[in-house]
């Protein structure tokens, strides 16, 4: 719109110039000229020496919780500011389409500046972020000059905090067996002596809390046993897919997490076993909620790829072991637990009770 009224402006006062043969009017049409020169060669410059990059390369959000994310821009032109609009693409890794599209608009002056925008992700995974195109203007609005950007930004996507109700049987007498190891059961305080006291972590329990020290020093402290360190419980995890829709991705790692936090609840780790081709199976391990985490990170790279893994493991790799599969199936051992539903998956993770 000012583009359109300055060149109006110019073409009145140049008709009028020509008409009344005047000169003020003709030095004013000179001026303007000068002045778009100025302009168009301003955008130019501010192309030039404009970046744009994310700050942050990896982000952490939750689940359905507003997030905002920030891009900065650094001008280093030192010929005034101008305006600029920023076009970024918003997907899921492994998702088909080109996204959503986000666009920002902001005033590029000298220096670094951060833009921010806020997004709220629908679904768990890995959300990436690409810098599209970035358009900049000169100081009156005048000219454009465009060029391509190519930075990129990753959030991870995780579940909200939910625990699934699990009780475990007895421990068994090894708790030391190769892959899969068997499941173990909170340790009783009045049989096992300490073996060192640590910091209180999201969902460790109330019971091995150390009341004395916690009261002395204004902070949580666990009670850790002399065996507890030693357990540990087995997961499975089958892809039944070759590829997982949004929707289906979403369901299964926040059932997994769910499960992850129910049973590192009465456990002190989890051993989690997946498969991402022949041969053995990988594993990773998840102690705490930053555990559980970074595990997610892993599967969520692992179900951005086109074609996963399907395996079913053998009958005696099931024993004393969880197994988790996409279609939400939970499995204890070869038995069938129950079969979520992707519809009332928040609901099920809340009222169901397990007891093996």
């Amino acid at each position: 719109m000012k583009r359109v009224l300055f060149w109006i402006l110019f073409a009145a006062a140049y008709y009028l110039a020509a008409m009344y043969r005047s000169q003020p009017l003709m030095a004013f049409c000179l001026g303007m000229l000068l002045l778009a020169m100025a302009s168009f060669v301003q955008s130019r410059l501010l192309r030039k020496g404009l970046s744009v990059t994310f700050p942050h390369r990896l982000q952490t959000v939750v689940l359905g919780d507003p997030q905002r994310f920030s891009v900065q821009i650094a001008n280093a032109c030192p010929f005034g500011a101008g305006h600029c609009s920023l076009t970024i693409r918003a997907a899921y890794a492994g998702q088909a389409g080109p996204g959503d599209t986000i666009r920002l608009k902001g005033i590029a002056e000298p220096g670094e500046r951060q833009l921010y925008f806020s997004l709220s992700a629908p679904y768990c995974g890995l959300l990436l972020f690409r810098l599209d195109r970035l358009a900049v203007w000169d100081g009156l609005s005048l000219f454009c000059a465009k060029k391509a950007l190519a930075a990129e930004a990753k959030a991870a996507v995780f579940p909200p905090w939910e625990s699934l109700s699990i009780t475990l049987p007895c421990p068994a007498e090894d708790a030391n067996l190769s892959m899969p190891e068997r499941a173990g059961t909170p340790l009783s305080e009045d049989h096992h002596e300490i073996r060192q006291l640590r910091e209180y972590r999201m969902g460790d329990r109330n019971r091995f809390i150390h009341w004395n020290l916690s009261a002395r020093t204004d902070r949580l402290w666990m009670k850790e046993f002399e065996e507890e360190r030693d357990r540990s419980l087995v997961l499975l995890l089958v892809w039944k897919e070759e590829m997982l829709l949004l929707p289906q991705q979403s369901s299964f790692f926040r059932l997994l997490s769910a499960l992850i936090h129910g049973l590192l609840q009465i456990l002190p780790r989890l051993t989690v076993f997946w498969w991402e081709g022949e041969g053995d199976p990988l594993r990773d391990e998840a102690a705490d909620e930053d555990g559980c985490r970074q595990l997610l990170v892993k599967l969520y790279r692992l179900a951005a790829r086109e074609n996963l893994p399907r395996y079913l493991p053998a009958p005696e790799e099931r024993q004393d072991a969880f197994l988790l599969d996409t279609g939400l199936g939970l499995y204890w051992e070869d038995r069938l637990l129950h079969r979520f539903s992707p519809d009332g998956l928040e609901q099920e993770i809340r009222e169901k009770r397990f007891l093996l």
